[in-house]
Formats: structure tokens, C-alpha cells, sequence
């Protein structure tokens, strides 16, 4: 049985006052985290340190891998043809397009949702924006790109998030919202993006040069060079050359 206030002794009244202190603090500690909201970069960190940020990242390895086993290929490898030639590449917005939808599926699902400030909106999974139907709209046109939907647990997965996110901003009206009603209604249709055509660079012109011969300084108009006598130079180039030739030094 309790004891009615003036039974108790006074160090029982003390005790039972610090108990209500107590109790007032983490009440107000309570409204306090209720009211505050955090910002995207707090709450990601927060959620980081959890045990549902290591659950998450091990079942988006797994998925991946349920969806690569299914595609027959390494998501993200694709064979683009750009004009007479077919070259293959990798684009890693595939992985990225798997880890979005899983990672934000399972985080609805299980309510890990967070109000944040700069920037404003609701984060999931400490992750990703969701707000609105823009996420949404960005990853129907990659998992088209990447044909992703032929991966049967993929397309149920991919269905199962739009579905929860047409409906949790169902009264929205925008062009994102436009989208993801048109691919659950399956009257979407994915426009590919256009190719530039590859640049050829044009083949320089071959210049041809006219040659010019040298001009031809007539005898006549030669230069003579002063002070040289002409006749006993080639004289003694002539005696030269015979003595040369007899062998004579």
C-alpha cells in the first residue's frame, strides 16, 4: 500500500521529489526532440550510427545482386550505336537506380523517414529526398535507360515505390506527379535521349606551291670581284693540277 504524504519520512519526500524532477526533465527533453528538426546533414550522420543504416546496406547488396543474377549482366553495361559504329561503356547511374529504389523502399516501408531543414524536406533512410514525386520521375527515366524493369524482382519492387509514393502526395499536381501516374497506369513512354552525331574533322587541303627557278644572272651583268688578276689565276691552277697529277709535290 502507498503511503499517504504526511506517512512518509523526510528523506521519502526528497526522494519522491527528485523523482518528479526526473520524470519533468525527460518530458520536457521529449517535446524538445519532438519540436526540433533536424538538418539533413545531423540526421544523416544520426542514422549512419544505427544498426538500420548496416541492415540496409546489406540488403542492397543483396537485391543488386538478385537483380544482376536475373539481367544476365553487370547493372549499368550498355551498347550504344552512334552512327556506323556500336561501342559498349558502363554508367554506374544503374547501381545508382538499384540503390535508390531499394534503399527508399525498404525505408518507407519500415517508417525511417525524417522532417529535416537545409534543405527543407522529408529524408529517408538517411539518404534520399522523396518529396514530392521528383524522385520518383528521375529514376523511371534510368531504370528505362538501363532496362532495368526486365529483372522481375526489380519492376515489383520499382511498382511497389511508386505506388506507396503516389500516395503519400497524391494531391499533388505537378509534371513529376504526371509521370509517375503514367508509369503505373502503363501509358509511359520513354523517349531515349539523342545522340550528337560524332564531329568529323575535316582533311586539310593539299596546297600546291608553284616552284619558281632561281633567276639566271646573265655573264654580262656578273659582278667581278676587284683586284684579282683572272689569267695568272688559272695559270697557276693549271700548273697546280699537272704538277698534282705527275705526282709531284
Amino acid at each position: 500500500m502507498k503511503k499517504r504524504v504526511a506517512e512518509l519520512t523526510p528523506e521519502e519526500r526528497e526522494a519522491q521529489r527528485e523523482k518528479w524532477r526526473t520524470d519533468q526533465a525527460q518530458r520536457r527533453e521529449e517535446k524538445r526532440k519532438a519540436a526540433y528538426i533536424p538538418t539533413a546533414d545531423e540526421w544523416r550522420d544520426e542514422f549512419a550510427a544505427t544498426e538500420h543504416y548496416k541492415t540496409l546496406n546489406v540488403h542492397v547488396k543483396q537485391f543488386l545482386a538478385k537483380v544482376e543474377g536475373e539481367l544476365g549482366n553487370k547493372v549499368g553495361s550498355l551498347r550504344v550505336q552512334t552512327g556506323p559504329g556500336v561501342y559498349d561503356y558502363f554508367d554506374d547511374d544503374g547501381e545508382y537506380s538499384v540503390d535508390r529504389v531499394a534503399r527508399t523502399l525498404l525505408g518507407l516501408k519500415k517508417n525511417w523517414v525524417q522532417e529535416v531543414r537545409g534543405p527543407d524536406g522529408e529524408l529517408v533512410a538517411g539518404s534520399y529526398f522523396i518529396d514530392g514525386c521528383s524522385f520518383a520521375s528521375d529514376v523511371i527515366e534510368s531504370v528505362y535507360r538501363h532496362g532495368l524493369k526486365q529483372s522481375p524482382i526489380f519492376a515489383a519492387s520499382f511498382r511497389e515505390l511508386l505506388e506507396l509514393l503516389s500516395k503519400r502526395y497524391s494531391r499533388q499536381r505537378d509534371q513529376q506527379s504526371a509521370i509517375v501516374r503514367a508509369e503505373l497506369a502503363g501509358t509511359y513512354v520513354y523517349e531515349p535521349p539523342a545522340l550528337p552525331e560524332p564531329k568529323l574533322e575535316p582533311k586539310p587541303i593539299p596546297q600546291i606551291v608553284e616552284a619558281k627557278p632561281e633567276p639566271v644572272i646573265p655573264e654580262a651583268v656578273r659582278v667581278p670581284i676587284p683586284n684579282v688578276d683572272w689569267p695568272q689565276l688559272n695559270r697557276d691552277l693549271d700548273e697546280k693540277a699537272r704538277r698534282y697529277l705527275d705526282g709531284i709535290r
